[in-house]
């Protein structure tokens, strides 16, 4: 189970209060020192006397503001400033000064060694125009006597400021009336010249107009367009159909061919009796005229190319295509037609829309001039009102100032001994916690679970008590529940946290001497034989070996003989009351196995140990000033590391993570052991 850490910088609440807890007596000296100068304070300080009184002002809240563009608004007319104004203006010295010499003058036994002694302050009551004022001095009677004069003055500062400001706002929006309604001529003339010289109409319906006859010509080219491609399709179709046709079929008998000649003739004559009929309405170069003469040429020469007699057998002229030939001549002469009245519709189309535009593109600074012919009259309209106003308003003074409380009896509000302690005892608690915390800070020495949970950096495994369960195995049995739930947790963050990897062992160590370290090996050993693994207990301590005492077994045979190669494993290791739990001990340690944690026989040694065994669990040396800990770490599969709060130093403490890490071993977590820790916790 991995518990989430705090960043380096950062300094818990709880961290500051177990500071101040280790550091009471630094506590309680800063305390009694803040007393002392708080009740020196009390005794030094001279008596000042405050009297109040509250008056009702004539003025903008601060919630009943807003923002106003123009700004003659400005100078509104009851000519009050907001009500935070108004509090500067009170506690100003020229209203202090004269409300003091008033009471001066009245009172000649008030006056005051120097005019420093008293001092005004006003404040606003919520978001109304009620204003409370104090005053202070070192006589009560002058108190009381200048805050009953302050309302007086005020209000005479006021009224004539108010005076002044209406007859300069007169002033000023007289001035500003007679420019505006100059700039207003000005902005007609220009206006009227602009229509004058543009022909522009005054009415604003010219505009309608003059679209609505562009709109009649854009459907009346629309229409004649549709004409014209209807026409110019018909007459396509028409050439179209006489190609599918011979110019000549085959004759079965040969004949007079003159009643077809008369017939061709005829028509000739009908055409040209239709052209003269033409010519009477319309000039010989109307497309009408235009039109039927080419009907003309057309069959004369068509009259000309009959032949006088047919014979048998020979070819003939194909009557179908003829038929289609003076349809195609119609229609040629309806496509010229509705050409003609295109064109013509196009034309008035492209006039309408040329005024348009040209009307169009004269608005724009139209608008100008007449907008501002606008705003002046508005500007004007304004400034007339608003001169009325002011004109009326000079003649009807409100009454700004209403005192709702006279001023009180003056009361002593300096010395205020129950003031200084408490604020004596705040400042006191805030400088010990700086001190405790910068003191601390400034200790090497490891003093919290917190600060060696940050120089670990790794996942905390547990927190158990150490020296928990005596020199032998069997007075495991009668350990405390809580401490033996304490090891089943180590237990499980340990499996939980090795669920990924294939784990078959781990070594326990610490920074040095005495932070519990065989007591947590051993412990956990046997929470995991409990657990139902066979757990082999390894006693790597080869210096200062501890597991037989705590399991009441020999020290030899052990780990020594079997790095020497004098024995077999198994041969040493030894059995326990415990199922599932083997020990191996240390055994006699010659010189020459100093160094034998990292020798070769060690990782076959190793090797055969996690074949044989589910778990094979190390009790090494603490990481100083041994090696054997840190030759060890990159043969097994994890490390945990014990710490005890106090019992080592920052510096050595980080020093040791950094080895391991440097060695790529895999520090798995930290186990915390602080018997006065967790009896606090547990309470």
């Amino acid at each position: 189970m991995e518990i989430a850490r705090p960043q380096q910088s950062e300094t818990t609440f709880r961290e500051i209060l177990d500071t101040l807890k280790r550091q009471k007596w630094v506590v309680l000296a800063t305390l009694l020192a803040s007393w002392l100068i708080a009740g020196l304070a009390s005794f030094l300080v001279e008596s000042t006397y405050q009297s109040r009184t509250r008056l009702v002002v004539e003025g903008r809240t601060q919630n009943t503001q807003q923002p106003i563009p123009d700004p003659l608004r400005n100078v509104t007319l009851s000519s009050m400033e907001d009500i935070p104004t108004q509090i500067e203006v009170i506690q100003s010295q020229f209203i202090l000064l004269n409300s003091l010499r008033e009471v001066v003058s009245q009172y000649p036994t008030l006056q005051p060694p120097t005019e420093a002694e008293i001092a005004v302050s006003a404040r606003q009551l919520g978001l109304t125009n009620a204003i409370e004022v104090s005053v202070e001095s070192g006589n009560a009677e002058l108190s009381q006597r200048v805050a009953d004069r302050i309302p007086q003055t005020y209000r005479r500062y006021v009224l004539n400021q108010r005076e002044r400001q209406v007859r300069g706002a007169v002033e000023f929006l007289d001035s500003r009336l007679a420019d505006t309604l100059q700039g207003l001529a000005d902005a007609q003339r220009r206006l009227n010249d602009y229509r004058l010289r543009n022909d522009l109409s005054p009415s604003d319906s010219e505009a309608q107009e003059l679209a609505a006859v562009f709109q009649r010509a854009q459907e009346a080219h629309n229409q004649a367009k549709a004409e014209n491609e209807a026409a110019r399709e018909a007459h396509q179709g028409y050439i179209a159909e006489r190609e599918r046709y011979p110019r000549t079929i085959p004759s079965e008998l040969a004949e007079n061919n003159l009643l077809q000649i008369q017939q061709a003739r005829k028509e000739l004559s009908d055409l040209e009796r239709e052209r003269d009929r033409l010519l009477v309405t319309y000039s010989g170069q109307s497309q009408e005229v235009r039109g039927i003469e080419a009907q003309i040429r057309k069959q004369r020469q068509y009259v000309a190319e009959l032949p006088k007699r047919v014979d048998y057998g020979r070819e003939t002229r194909n009557p179908q295509r003829d038929e289609l030939e003076s349809k195609i001549t119609d229609a040629k002469i309806r496509l010229d037609s509705t050409q003609a009245n295109l064109d013509e519709r196009k034309a008035v189309m492209d006039r309408a829309d040329a005024q348009l535009k040209r009307y169009n593109s004269l608005q724009s600074p139209l608008r100008d001039l007449q907008r501002e012919v606008e705003l002046q009259t508005l500007s004007a309209q304004d400034l007339k009102r608003q001169l009325d106003q002011y004109k009326t308003f000079q003649n009807s003074i409100r009454e700004p100032v209403e005192v709702v409380l006279t001023a009180t009896e003056a009361r002593r509000v300096r010395p205020n001994p129950p003031l200084y302690l408490a604020l004596a005892t705040a400042l006191g608690l805030l400088l010990a916690a700086a001190i405790c915390v910068v003191k601390d800070r400034l200790e090497d020495r490891v003093a919290t679970i917190d600060q060696a949970y940050r120089i670990a950096d790794a996942p905390t495994l547990g927190y158990v008590p150490p020296r928990a369960f005596g020199k032998t195995a069997r007075a495991t049995k009668a350990l405390p529940s809580r401490v033996i739930e304490n090891y089943r947790i180590v237990r499980s963050n340990v499996l939980f946290s090795t669920r990924d990897i294939d784990f078959r062992s781990l070594m326990v160590t610490s920074t040095g001497q005495g932070e519990g370290k065989s007591e947590v090996a051993a412990n956990l050993a046997i929470a995991m034989a409990s657990g139902g693994k066979k757990v082999l207990l390894v006693d790597a301590n080869l210096h200062r070996p501890e597991v037989h005492e705590r399991f009441n077994v020999g020290v030899s045979p052990g780990l020594a003989d079997l790095l020497t190669g004098a024995v077999d494993l198994s041969q040493v290791v030894k059995t326990t009351d415990i199922e599932g739990l083997t020990l191996l001990t240390a055994g006699d340690s010659p010189t020459s196995l100093a160094d034998g944690l990292g020798s070769g026989n060690m990782q076959r040694l190793y090797k055969q140990m996690i074949e044989t065994y589910d778990l094979v669990i190390f009790d090494t040396p603490p990481m100083l000033p041994r090696s054997d800990s840190l030759a060890l770490s990159a043969t097994v599969d994890t490390v945990v590391y014990v710490v005890k709060p106090g019992a080592t130093t920052k510096t050595l403490m980080r020093y040791c993570i950094d080895l391991l890490k440097g060695a790529h071993a895999r520090l798995l977590g930290v186990v915390f052991t602080n018997t006065e820790f967790y009896e606090e916790s547990f309470a």
